[in-house]
C-alpha cells in the first residue's frame, strides 16, 4: 500500500496542483520501483523554512528548491518526506519559462526519485535522474486529473 500525505500549509492558494495529481506522481514512481509499502509526505514550505532545514541537516546556509529525507532504510517499507519551497519554485518557473505547475511536478518527481534510491552526485547519475524526471513529467502531463 502506498500512502501519500500532502501538506499545503498556508500555500494552498499558490499551488496549482490537486492532491490527487500529486498522489498519482508518487504512485507511479514508487510502483515502478516495485516498492510495495510506502508512506510519503509532500510538504510545501517557504524559503525561510527550507533554509533552516538546509542549515540543520545539510550544513548549507541558503534556500533550495527541494529536500528529501528518507526516514528508514527498509526497501520493503519506504518512509520519507519531501520538502518543497514554493518561493524558490516560483522563481525557478519564471527562470525556466515554465508554468508553476510543471516546476512543482519536477520538484516532486526529483524528491521522490531520491527517496526511491536515485542519486545525482555524479554526472552519470545526474543524466539518469534527469531522464527519469522527464519521463515522469511527461507521464503526468498525459494523465493528470482535471
Amino acid at each position: 500500500m502506498i500512502k501519500v500525505n500532502v501538506f499545503f500549509n498556508e500555500y494552498k492558494d499558490r499551488i496549482p496542483l490537486l492532491s490527487g495529481n500529486i498522489k498519482y506522481i508518487v504512485d507511479c514512481i514508487i510502483g515502478d520501483r516495485k516498492i510495495n509499502n510506502a508512506e510519503v509526505s509532500i510538504i510545501f514550505v517557504d524559503d525561510k523554512y527550507i533554509t533552516e532545514l538546509n542549515r540543520k541537516y545539510l550544513k548549507k546556509d541558503n534556500p533550495t528548491d527541494v529536500i528529501s529525507f528518507k526516514l528508514n532504510e527498509n526497501r520493503e517499507n519506504l518512509e520519507g518526506e519531501v520538502y518543497i519551497s514554493i518561493d524558490t519554485a516560483v522563481v525557478q518557473a519564471e527562470d525556466y519559462k515554465v508554468k508553476l505547475e510543471e516546476e512543482l511536478v519536477r520538484l516532486i518527481v526529483h524528491g521522490i526519485l531520491h527517496l526511491a534510491g536515485y542519486n545525482d552526485l555524479e554526472e552519470k547519475e545526474k543524466i539518469l535522474m534527469k531522464n527519469k524526471e522527464n519521463y515522469y513529467i511527461n507521464l503526468y502531463k498525459n494523465k493528470k486529473l482535471n
